[in-house]
């Protein structure tokens, strides 16, 4: 997931639009931090569902909230 937010990130950088990069529009720059976030957020979930796991506490509740929330 990481390495296709960084091809976007070095698209954005060198392509062009309207005679610009098409880093300098606020959507483009809006898009990639929200995709940053939803990745870094699906990580961290993913570690916090491995621990429970580990402890014996992960519920079919739990893996169904990763399954959601998976982009």
């Amino acid at each position: 997931m990481l390495d296709g937010a960084m091809k976007c990130s070095r698209l954005r950088q060198t392509r062009e639009q309207f005679g610009k990069p098409i880093a300098s529009f606020q959507l483009v720059q809006d898009l990639l931090v929200k995709m940053i976030g939803n990745i870094t957020a699906s990580q961290c979930l993913v570690v916090r569902l491995s621990q429970m796991q580990d402890e014996g506490k992960l519920a079919d509740e739990h893996a169904s909230l990763a399954r959601l929330s998976a982009p």
